[in-house]
């Protein structure tokens, strides 16, 4: 901090001195936590696109086939969709955990599906598009499903895989929107995101399905 405090006068030369205060805390090998603070702390008030905390590539998304015993409000719709995982921050020290995502219900459909898109791109590491003949590349698209309703503790059954809540730590849940326009929104750790140890508020998990077509 008191490098910071030495850090006065235009913002171009204070950026300078974040430059010089984030190459020093790397060698006096400071924590992501401590540095998140330090930035905040001189930058209060001012707009600065600063790294996010959390991670945003393919590495903190996993979209998987849903378990046997996840089911929608319609019974003959019973794992057939898939569910996400996303990594997030478990605490203020920078300790991440994979949480699974509850379905946005303050979303409207189109966001749903906005939601989707990402989802299933950021999963794909937003796959080159380029349509010339030159460089072939994929297509990557997603629509929101009819979400799971959480089942409760599971007992024996037919299945040999199930979910299972009680092993669940933390859960995750997009509350709103980004300020930027959602074409640039590249993972769902750009959102809005409440995370709880508690289940999702409303009983349910978000579901997804992806397509892929090569152009």
């Amino acid at each position: 901090m008191a490098i910071m405090k030495n850090c006065r006068g235009s913002l171009p030369s204070e950026v300078g001195c974040v430059r010089f205060a984030m190459l020093a805390c790397l060698m006096l090998t400071c924590n992501s936590a401590s540095l998140r603070g330090l930035m905040r702390a001189k930058f209060k008030g001012l707009r600065m696109d600063l790294p996010a905390a959390s991670p945003v590539g393919s590495h903190a998304i996993n979209i998987h086939y849903a378990e046997g015993n996840l089911c929608t409000k319609r019974r003959n719709t019973c794992g057939t969709g898939s569910r996400v995982d996303v990594l997030v921050d478990a605490d203020d020290d920078g300790n991440q955990v994979w949480a699974p995502v509850c379905a946005a219900t303050k979303l409207n459909d189109t966001l749903q599906d906005t939601l989707a898109h990402i989802v299933c791109n950021q999963n794909q590491g937003w796959p080159d598009t380029d349509t010339s003949e030159e460089v072939g590349g994929m297509s990557v698209t997603g629509v929101a499903e009819l979400p799971y309703i959480i089942p409760e503790a599971p007992e024996e059954s037919d299945f040999l895989w199930v979910f299972d809540s009680s092993n669940v730590t933390h859960w995750v849940t997009v509350t709103g929107w980004s300020k930027k326009p959602p074409r640039r929104v590249r993972a769902i750790q750009e959102l809005p995101l409440k995370v709880s140890t508690k289940p999702c508020k409303s009983g349910l998990l978000f579901s997804v399905k992806c397509y892929q077509a090569q152009v």
